[in-house]
C-alpha cells in the first residue's frame, strides 16, 4: 500500500513469469489493474522473492510533481528496481533485509566477503535507497569502522528513522563479541554502542523475528523497550545494558497458556 492508497501486488503466473497489479482504493468501484510490470523467471535467476516495496506516482496527487512508479523486489540475495521503463539489478553484492523506511525510501544490507589478517570476513553495508522523480540514489549509510567486525542483522525504527545493528567482532578465543548499536539515519550519528550479553536480545536480533517502532522490539507476547530517553540524557557517558533495555512480558493476559499472539495483527 502507497502513500497515495494504491494496493500493489507481486504474483507469479503458471509460465514462469512474474506480474505486479494494483487496485486504485480512491475509486468508488475498484479493480484490478494490470499487470503494471511483467518479467521472466529466467531475468532474476530464478531466484524466490523475499521482499517487495512501491513507490506510488504523483498523478492522484494535488500538484502533479511527475514522480514515476517505482517497484523494489528483493530475489533471494538479489535487489531489482523497475523506474516505469527498465527492470535492472541495484545490488551488486550480496542483498538481504530489506526495509521500510518511508514511501520514498527503502533500506538494505550489502554484503561482500573481504580478507583481512589472512582471514574472510563478511563485510557489510547498510545503504538506503532515496526514491527522485524519475530514478533512485543509492547511498551507504552505515558500515562497521573497524574492519574485522561482521554486520550479522540490523532493524529499522520507520518512525524516529533509526538503526539498531546487532554486529559482531571475533575476539582472541576465536568466538564472536557482541554488540548493539543504534544510530541517528538523519544526524548520521551512533547514539550508542554497547557490549551485549543478553541472549534473548541476540538471539531476537539476530532472528529478525520482531517488529521495531518507536523504541519498542516487539514479538511474542513480549516488549524490549530501547531507552531512547536516556540517550538524551546521557550525553556520552557510558550507558550499560540493563539501563538501555527494559524487558516486559505476558503484555496482554491470555486465557491460557497454550494461547498465542497471532502475528501481522494490529495487535
Amino acid at each position: 500500500m502507497t502513500d497515495t492508497h494504491d494496493f500493489y501486488t507481486l504474483c507469479e503466473t503458471n509460465d514462469e513469469h512474474m506480474e505486479v497489479y494494483t487496485i486504485d482504493l480512491d475509486c468508488d468501484d475498484p479493480f484490478i489493474n494490470g499487470p503494471i510490470l511483467r518479467y521472466g523467471f529466467e531475468t532474476v535467476n530464478h531466484k524466490l522473492v523475499s521482499g517487495f516495496h512501491v513507490r506510488g506516482s504523483s498523478r492522484k496527487e494535488k500538484i502533479n510533481l511527475n514522480k514515476q512508479l517505482m517497484v523494489f523486489i528483493m530475489h533471494d540475495d538479489e535487489l531489482w528496481g523497475w523506474n516505469s521503463k527498465e527492470l535492472d539489478r541495484i545490488s551488486q553484492n550480496q542483498a538481504s533485509n530489506m526495509y521500510y523506511l518511508s514511501d520514498d525510501s527503502v533500506c538494505y544490507l550489502d554484503t561482500n566477503s573481504i580478507i583481512v589478517g589472512g582471514k574472510h570476513i563478511e563485510h557489510s553495508e547498510v545503504k538506503l535507497i532515496d526514491c527522485l522523480f524519475g530514478s533512485w540514489k543509492e547511498t551507504c549509510i552505515y558500515e562497521e569502522r573497524e574492519k574485522k567486525a561482521e554486520i550479522l542483522n540490523f532493524g529499522v525504527d520507520n518512525q524516529r528513522r533509526r538503526l539498531i545493528i546487532l554486529s559482531g567482532i571475533k575476539n582472541s578465543k576465536d568466538k564472536r563479541d557482541k554488540f548493539v548499536t543504534i544510530f541517528d539515519i538523519d544526524t548520521e550519528q551512533i547514539l550508542v554502542r554497547i557490549k551485549i550479553q543478553s541472549r534473548e536480545i541476540i538471539g531476537r536480533l539476530k532472528s529478525n523475528l520482531y517488529n521495531f517502532t518507536e523504541g519498542h522490539i516487539y514479538y511474542n507476547n513480549k516488549v524490549i523497550k530501547v531507552r531512547y530517553d536516556l540517550l538524551e540524557t546521557f550525553k556520552g557517558g557510558e550507558i550499560l545494558e540493563h539501563q538501555l533495555f527494559d524487558h516486559y512480558s505476558d503484555v496482554i493476559k491470555l486465557k491460557s497458556s497454550s494461547d498465542v499472539i497471532q502475528c501481522d495483527t494490529p495487535l
